[in-house]
């Protein structure tokens, strides 16, 4: 693909990478620099991405000596659905940029890991063909201006038996992204998202006026 730099790892190669830091840094290497600063910058100063980071290294496991761990059992329960992972996939955009087969990937992971996967509504993959890769599947929902387009989206994650519906509300105006700003247009090397529509519609956009009360209508059309 035009937008992989290098070629993919090798099952050699990956039994060599013993952290995630390694596995960024392999990354930025194969991949081109426009599709990488999509995936890895941030809006603003990138102070909310420290913070984050931060408050991450803040965790602390607290061991408890002399207990018997001949059995571990990492299993869970997440909204009804019992989870072998309790670490869940969270919702990222155009996984083709960096993987020839995007979000069937993800999936396939998610699946093997006993772990859930929250599907973009920015997805390089349809929600159908992902639906029957990814045994535990959330959709994540960007609440647009036209209703109609919000609705179709949610009847297809029903119809494809998704479990649940993520609305984002924290992206009524995009943050600032400087490193995509500063380069302009850049090439995705034709991969694109699939579930919003194409060609985008004028002035379709996430609708800034959602508040509490909206989500009754939500509720009421699934």
């Amino acid at each position: 693909m035009a937008t992989i730099v290098g070629t993919p790892l090798t099952p050699d190669e990956l039994g060599r990478v013993w952290s995630v830091d390694e596995m960024e840094a392999l990354a930025k290497e194969r991949m081109a620099p426009p599709l990488w600063d999509y995936i890895a910058s941030w809006a603003g100063s990138g102070a909310g991405v420290r913070i984050n980071r931060d408050q991450w290294d803040g965790w602390r496991i607290r061991p408890r000596i002399l207990r018997d761990v001949s059995t571990v059992d990492t299993a869970t329960v997440v909204l009804g659905r019992p989870l072998r992972t309790p670490v869940l996939l969270g919702a990222s955009a155009l996984h083709r940029l960096s993987h020839p087969d995007g979000e069937l990937a993800t999936a396939r992971a998610a699946t093997a890991a006993g772990s859930l996967m929250m599907l973009s509504t920015s997805s390089s993959t349809p929600i159908e063909a992902v639906a029957p890769v990814a045994a535990d599947r959330w959709m994540q929902l960007y609440w647009m201006n036209d209703r109609e387009v919000t609705r179709d989206i949610v009847a297809r994650a029903e119809a494809a038996g998704f479990h649940a519906i993520a609305l984002t509300v924290d992206a009524p105006r995009l943050g600032w992204r400087e490193l995509e700003y500063r380069r302009g247009d850049w090439d995705t090397g034709g991969v694109d998202q699939v579930i919003l529509p194409d060609p985008w519609p004028a002035g379709l956009a996430i609708d800034p006026s959602i508040t509490w009360r909206s989500l009754d209508w939500l509720r009421g059309i699934t």
